[in-house]
């Protein structure tokens, strides 16, 4: 049994290969998902959170569910140093997606489980809970839009991704307040999906310190796979991927992330100095390439694009110095 729906701005599929199940099941876990989007909605004027970021609720006063999950994302934001931020796109205005949706899913995951449901997926917007083994996971690459980044083979396993698939660079940096860029995705795997949620959406905010970060989760059972902005490709040593890895392996190869983070006032520092900085005139050339403007004046398309081209091979130059450097 197979069923789609489109709910909370997003496609979400629910898998159960035994068609033994009574249907109702399933009906019950789409209620639930509908609820928490008539509460937990940041685009609908009537769901709490907006009530909340209007000023006329209290998060007191808001239903014990938007208590627990604001409660979950101020850990979140603590174990992330502040890179998962519920505030990060303004101070005035409080949005949980990023733990929202694979909290919502571990709930579903529960309501399957209560009901004695023992093989199954939960699919939200790519983010899924899968029960029961026998289960492969394909990674869209952040680059490559018809290819995979990685295959996972699971069995009882939570997977959360954030990238810039769909929404481009919309993951905010809360320190800077700009869109985080140095990280195209990061794949975050353990026991709970709302946790892993979060842990990839700070790691997309923290940028290349995130591959070290990261690292350090696989004692607590979370493992991780990170894809750059130069589309080299990391992950951990626990992380579920089949082999052998997918192909492109000139774009998506690299070492493990153990080991691979900076230390303050390492060898590192200037080169992340540098790479700061080209990273900024990269930005640049790319909001100009993005003014519709722009395109009035063919020859400076050109010479941007060329701009581009430039610096993004500089740029890929200094992320291997800065890995040299940090594996010393």
């Amino acid at each position: 049994m197979q069923r789609v729906e489109h709910l909370m701005g997003m496609p979400i599929l629910v898998d159960v290969p035994d068609d033994a199940v009574d249907e109702r099941v399933v009906d019950n876990v789409f209620g639930w998902f509908r609820w928490v989007d008539r509460v937990f909605s940041t685009y609908k004027s009537e769901s709490e959170i907006s009530r909340i970021n209007r000023g006329e609720l209290e998060v007191c006063d808001a239903d014990q569910c938007v208590v627990t999950v604001l409660g979950l994302c101020e850990e979140a934001r603590a174990t992330t140093d502040g890179y998962f931020d519920v505030r990060a796109s303004s101070p005035d205005v409080l949005d949980p997606s990023g733990l929202v949706k694979g909290w919502s899913v571990d709930r579903a995951a529960a309501l399957l489980d209560s009901a004695g449901v023992r093989r199954y997926a939960v699919n939200a917007g790519g983010d899924l809970v899968v029960r029961g083994g026998g289960w492969t996971i394909g990674i869209q690459h952040p680059l490559e839009r018809d290819d995979v980044a990685r295959v996972l083979e699971v069995g009882d396993l939570a997977v959360a991704t954030s990238g810039t698939y769909e929404r481009g660079f919309h993951v905010v940096d809360p320190r800077r307040g700009e869109p985080a860029r140095a990280l195209r995705s990061v794949t975050v795997a353990g026991p709970d999906l709302g946790t892993a949620d979060a842990y990839a959406t700070g790691a997309m905010a923290m940028g290349r310190p995130a591959l070290g970060w990261l690292a350090t989760l696989a004692d607590t059972g979370y493992e991780s796979g990170v894809v750059t902005a130069d589309g080299r490709a990391y992950r951990s040593d626990g992380f579920p991927a089949a082999a052998p890895e997918p192909r492109k392996s000139a774009r998506t190869g690299g070492p493990s992330t153990a080991g691979s983070a900076a230390k303050p006032g390492s060898s590192t520092d200037g080169v992340e100095d540098r790479i700061d900085e080209l990273e900024a005139e990269v930005r640049r050339i790319e909001e100009q390439l993005a003014d519709h403007e722009t395109y009035d004046d063919p020859n400076r398309v050109a010479r941007l694009a060329q701009s581009h081209e430039d610096a993004s091979r500089r740029l890929r130059a200094l992320y291997q110095e800065w890995e040299q450097a940090a594996g010393e």
